[in-house]
C-alpha cells in the first residue's frame, strides 16, 4: 500500500530482503491475503546482471501466478542463448560447440512440462517480480500488505527468546525515521550475509573451501551482435551465437556470460588469484574509482589483490573477444566475488518464527544455475504454509485434524535444507566438470592453487623471519608475482593447432543424439556419428610450430582433440538438469527430502527405508542412498551426461503434468485437447 508506515507496524510476516526471492514470496503472501512487510535496504535494485537462468520448474511456478509469458517476452530469442561455445576467443578460432537444444533431453524436458526453461538477465526478471508484487499488493482489498525500499532492518528480536510462540520484533530505518514491526513470523531473504541469519544464531555449513575468485565486469558492446553472424557465415559452421563462452588464449582466461547479445550486454566472469592478506578489504560492492577498479571480495576473509586500472580491464576482455581496438565497449561496472559452496545448518530458528530462504540459506558455485531458482523454490514452499497458519489463527475453533501452525511451518526446513544440500553438492560437481576442458588443455586449476599456496607460505615464512623486511614488500608485489606465474601457466595454449581448418566440425546438437558412450571417449581414438575431427598443422598463435611430425605440435593436436571430446561425449559442463529440477520428492518421513535416484521408481509404491538419512543423493542422480524407495529395479536414465527426470505419482513428487483430453458433455464426443500444467493448487502444491 502506498500509504506511509505508521511508527509501530503489526503484521503476519515481515520479508527482509526484496530481490527476486523475496519479491516473489511478497507476491504469494499477497495472492493469498496474507498481511505482510517487505523491507528492502536499497532505494533501486542492482543492474549488475548475475543469475541468467531460469529453470523449467522455476517457469512452472511462474506459470502459477501468471507471469510465464511475460518472462519469456523479456527474453531474447532461444536461438541466441542455446548453445556453449569453446574458443580461443568469441570471434576467434573455434575449438568446439554444444547445442543444448539439439540434445535428445532437451526433447524429454519438453515431454516433461509445458514450461520451457529461458534465458533472463536477472535485473530484467526483477523488474518483474516487483511490478507483478506491488500489482498483488494493491489489489489486496484490506491494504494488508507493505512493499518498503530504502528501510534497512537494523535488528531482529523474538520477544520470548527461543521458546516457540509470541512475537517478533524487527527495527528498521525508513528513510533516516526510526520504525519497528511486530510480526508472527520473519523470513531472511537479505543474501549471503544475512542479518536475519544471524539473528537466528544459524551457522553456515561448507565442506568446501573457497573454490574460486572472480572480477565480474559487466560491459556493453552491441557490434558483437553482427560480427557474430558474419564469422558464422565466414566459417560455415552455423551460428555461433551463445550463453556461454569460455575462452582460452595466452592473454586471457574467461566465461562470458551473454546476457543478450542483440542490445549488446555482457558479462566476463575473470578468474583471479588473490593472495591473501591479513588486513583484508571490507566485503562490498565495486565502483570505478579514478580510472581503476577498486572492490573488496564480496564476503571474503582475507583476500585481496590491487586494483586493476580500467585500460587493464577492456584490454582483458579485447583478448578475450578477440576483437580490434577500434571496438566499442563500455565497461559499466567491475565486481569481485568468490566461489563458494555452504549451506545454513537449518532453514528455521529454534523459536520457529525465523527463517531463511535464498542466498541467506545456501550459496552454490554458479555451475548448474541452481541459486536463484533454489531460492525461489524455497519461497514457494515456505508461502502456503505461512498461508496456512495465518488462516488457522483466524479460525475460531482450529480444526483437530489439522498440524499445528508451527509444526507444519517446521517442515519448510526439514524439506528444504535437504534440497538445497543436494544442488550444493551438484553444483560443485558441475564445477569440476567445467574444468576437465582447461585441464585437457593442459591448463591446470590444481597446480595453479599450489603455486599461489607457495607464494603465501613464502610470504608467511618471510613475515617469521625477517617482519621488517616482510613490513617493506607492499602486498601488490606478491600479487604481481602470482600473475606473473599465472601468465606463465596459460603458454600451454601457445601450442594448440589451429581448428579452424576446412572440414572440421565439432558442433554437438541440432539432431544428434549423442551421449556418453564406452566407444567414445577422450581417449578412445575414436569419432562418434556425426563428428569430423581435423588438426590443422599450422598454429593461430604461432606458425613456426611447424608440421604435425613437430612433437609439440602433436601434443598441442592431442590436447586439443582431447577437449574437443570431452564437449562432444557430453562429459563438460551441463545447462539441462531434468532430475534437479524436477525430480524432488518431500518424504512423509521428518527430514528425508530427496531426489529421484536409480532405486526411485516411480511405479514402485513401496514405503521408504527406515533409514534416518536425511540428505539427497550425493550427485547428479547416479549414485544410491539408504533413504530411497527399496526393492526397486527400475533405474533412472542416463543421458547427455546428466541423468533424467520419471514422473513420479507419490506424495511429495512434483504432480505429473500432462495435456488433457476433453469430451464434450453433450454427446460425449471427441472436443479437443486443453493444456493441462498439472499445477498442484494455490495451497498445498509440492515443490
Amino acid at each position: 500500500r502506498a500509504a506511509e508506515p505508521a511508527a509501530t507496524e503489526r503484521t503476519f510476516a515481515t520479508i527482509v530482503g526484496g530481490g527476486p526471492v523475496g519479491l516473489y514470496l511478497s507476491l504469494l503472501l499477497s495472492r493469498y491475503g496474507v498481511p505482510h512487510v517487505l523491507a528492502e535496504k536499497a532505494h533501486t535494485p542492482s543492474t549488475h546482471p548475475r543469475a541468467h537462468l531460469v529453470n523449467t520448474r522455476t517457469m512452472e511456478l511462474l506459470r502459477q501466478v501468471g507471469l510465464e509469458d511475460a518472462v519469456h517476452a523479456a527474453s531474447p530469442p532461444p536461438d541466441s542463448w542455446r548453445r556453449f561455445v569453446y574458443a580461443e576467443s568469441v570471434l576467434g578460432t573455434h575449438i568446439a560447440t554444444i547445442d543444448h537444444m539439439g540434445l535428445e533431453t532437451w526433447s524429454k524436458l519438453c515431454e516433461a512440462s509445458p514450461s520451457r526453461l529461458t534465458h533472463l538477465s536477472l535485473p530484467q526478471l526483477e523488474a518483474i517480480l516487483a511490478s507483478a508484487a506491488n500489482r498483488a499488493a494493491a489489489a489486496n482489498n484490506k491494504g494488508q500488505a507493505l512493499l518498503l525500499r530504502g528501510a534497512e532492518v537494523t535488528a531482529v528480536e523474538s520477544l520470548e527468546g527461543d521458546s516457540p510462540g509470541g512475537p517478533v520484533r524487527v527495527s528498521l530505518t525508513v528513510e533516516g525515521k526510526p520504525w519497528t514491526v511486530e510480526c508472527e513470523h520473519v523470513i531472511g531473504a537479505d543474501g549471503a550475509s544475512s542479518l536475519v541469519r544471524r539473528a537466528a544464531n544459524i551457522e553456515m555449513r561448507s565442506g568446501q573451501k573457497v573454490l574460486q575468485h572472480f572480477e565480474s565486469v559487466h560491459f556493453d558492446c552491441p557490434q558483437l551482435a553482427p560480427l557474430l553472424k558474419a564469422v558464422a557465415l565466414k566459417d560455415g559452421r552455423g551460428a555461433r551465437e551463445a550463453m556461454l563462452y569460455f575462452v582460452f588464449n595466452p592473454s586471457a582466461i574467461a566465461v562470458l556470460v551473454a546476457h543478450d547479445i542483440e542490445r549488446g550486454e555482457w558479462v566476463a566472469q575473470l578468474p583471479r588469484f588473490p593472495v591473501q592478506n591479513t588486513e583484508a578489504l571490507a566485503p562490498g560492492a565495486s565502483s570505478k574509482q579514478g580510472g581503476s577498479v577498486a572492490s573488496g571480495w564480496s564476503g571474503s576473509a582475507g583476500g585481496a589483490s590491487a586494483p586493476r586500472s580500467l585500460a587493464e580491464v577492456e584490454a582483458t576482455l579485447r583478448a578475450c573477444l578477440g576483437a580490434e581496438p577500434s571496438l566499442n565497449l563500455n565497461v559499466q561496472d567491475v565486481r569481485q566475488w568468490r566461489m563458494v559452496a555452504a549451506v545454513a545448518e537449518r532453514f528455521t530458528s529454534d523459536c520457529g518464527r525465523l527463517h531463511l530462504a535464498g542466498d541467506s540459506a545456501h550459496q552454490f558455485p554458479p555451475s548448474g544455475g541452481f541459486g536463484m531458482n533454489t531460492g525461489l523454490h524455497d519461497a514457494h514452499n515456505l508461502a502456503w504454509k505461512l498461508a496456512v497458519a495465518y488462516r488457522a489463527g483466524l479460525s475460531a475453533e482450529p480444526d483437530a485434524h489439522l498440524l499445528k501452525p508451527l509444526d507444519l511451518i517446521a517442515s519448510y526446513s526439514r524439506e528444504r535444507q535437504p534440497v538445497a544440500e543436494f544442488a550444493a553438492d551438484v553444483a560443485v560437481r558441475n564445477f569440476k566438470r567445467g574444468l576437465k576442458v582447461p585441464d585437457a588443455l593442459g591448463l591446470s586449476h590444481a597446480a595453479a592453487q599450489t603455486l599461489l599456496s607457495l607464494v603465501e607460505r613464502t610470504m608467511s615464512a618471510v613475515s617469521a623471519a625477517a617482519p621488517a623486511v616482510h613490513a617493506a614488500l607492499p602486498i601488490s608485489a606478491a600479487q604481481n608475482a602470482v600473475d606473473a606465474l599465472m601468465q606463465i601457466g596459460r603458454l600451454p595454449l601457445r601450442f594448440l593447432p589451429s581448428a579452424s581448418s576446412a572440414g572440421f566440425n565439432s558442433t554437438l546438437g541440432v539432431g544428434s543424439r549423442m551421449g556418453p558412450r564406452a566407444d567414445v571417449s577422450p581417449n578412445s581414438g575414436a569419432s562418434p556419428p556425426g563428428f569430423k575431427f581435423g588438426i590443422s598443422p599450422g598454429s593461430s598463435l604461432g606458425s613456426s610450430l611447424g608440421s604435425s611430425s613437430n612433437p609439440i605440435a602433436r601434443w598441442g593436436g592431442d590436447r586439443l582433440l582431447a577437449a574437443q571430446r570431452i564437449v562432444t561425449c557430453c562429459e563438460a559442463l551441463p545447462l539441462l538438469f531434468p532430475q534437479v529440477e524436477l525430480g524432488t520428492v518431500y518424504s512423509q518421513l521428518a527430514g528425508s527430502t530427496h531426489a529421484l535416484s536409480p532405486r526411485n521408481s516411480p511405479s514402485n509404491r513401496a514405503s521408504p527405508s527406515s533409514s534416518s538419512s536425511s540428505s539427497p543423493s550425493p550427485s547428479n542422480g547416479s549414485s544410491n542412498s539408504p533413504n530411497h524407495i527399496s526393492n526397486s529395479s527400475t533405474t533412472l536414465p542416463e543421458l547427455d551426461g546428466v541423468t533424467q527426470y520419471l514422473e513420479s505419482t507419490r506424495i511429495g513428487a512434483r504432480m505429473p503434468h500432462a495435456p488433457l483430453l476433453r469430451l464434450s458433455k453433450s454427446d460425449g464426443g471427441y472436443a479437443g485437447y486443453a493444456s493441462g500444467s498439472g499445477a498442484a493448487g494455490e495451497i498445498g502444491g509440492a515443490g
